[in-house]
């Protein structure tokens, strides 16, 4: 009996469990600038981004949302999720270096499309000036902006030397209005839940990881993040 109820346990499992995989986002990896790392015998990718690393996007290179420039070192998954079923996202991170600077994301649920590249994300996670904030969209090129309020979970010192525990929940994804809603859990506090965040339907989301930030004449400080595997539960 104990072993048909582990079966049946196994197949649940690997029935939820989506085989996500993720590649370079537009850009080459040849710098050097991701490298696969081991902590504990545990695998983990490490993003490395530069003052003027410019994204490979064609916006990159040009003035927009007032910076001069765009930078990025980013993987994305090479599919896209599902607007029919309700997606539990789970990874963990740990700051090495930085992001303390200007809308620096380092995590999005964006949309693909093929024939739209103007499209946006539904959510970015980011810290702002070292403050942990999430940005969720109201209508296809406006977000509203979010900052963390649980002290322990606010500023990227906190992120420092140590792992975080990140759980992010998309449902409701087919409603009619084209609105979802989004959970995010951190270490096991539940900082947004339900928040009501647009979908647009041009689009399918997918996710998108590494570092992302404007450009800054003056000069960017350097960014380094470590990223767990990214696990995905989806029914």
């Amino acid at each position: 009996m104990k072993k048909i109820s582990l079966i049946i346990f196994f197949f649940i499992i690997s029935t939820n469990s989506n085989s996500i995989t993720f590649r370079m986002s537009d850009c080459d990896i040849s710098s050097g600038r991701v490298k696969t790392i081991f902590q504990n015998n545990k695998e983990y990718k490490e993003f490395v981004l530069n003052n003027k690393d410019i994204g490979c996007r064609s916006g990159d290179k040009s003035p927009r949302h007032s910076a001069p420039y765009w930078e990025r070192i980013e993987y994305a998954q090479g599919d896209t999720l599902s607007k029919n079923k309700t997606h539990v996202i789970e990874f963990n991170i740990k700051i090495e270096e930085g992001f303390k600077g200007s809308r620096e994301t380092f995590f999005q649920i964006h949309n693909y499309t093929d024939g739209n590249l103007n499209i946006s994300p539904s959510l970015m996670l980011k810290f702002d000036s070292g403050i942990l904030r999430a940005d969720f969209l109201k209508k296809n090129h406006s977000h509203v902006k979010e900052y963390v309020k649980k002290r322990d979970l606010n500023y990227v010192e906190d992120y420092y030397n140590k792992f975080h525990n990140f759980k992010i929940i998309l449902s409701n994804l087919n409603e009619d209005n084209g609105f979802g809603l989004i959970t995010i859990i951190i270490n096991g506090d539940k900082i947004f839940s339900e928040y009501p965040t647009l979908f647009p339907s041009s689009g399918t989301p997918r996710i998108k990881y590494g570092i992302y930030r404007p450009g800054n004449e003056n000069g960017n400080n350097i960014s380094k993040i470590l990223y767990s595997s990214i696990e995905v539960m989806s029914k």
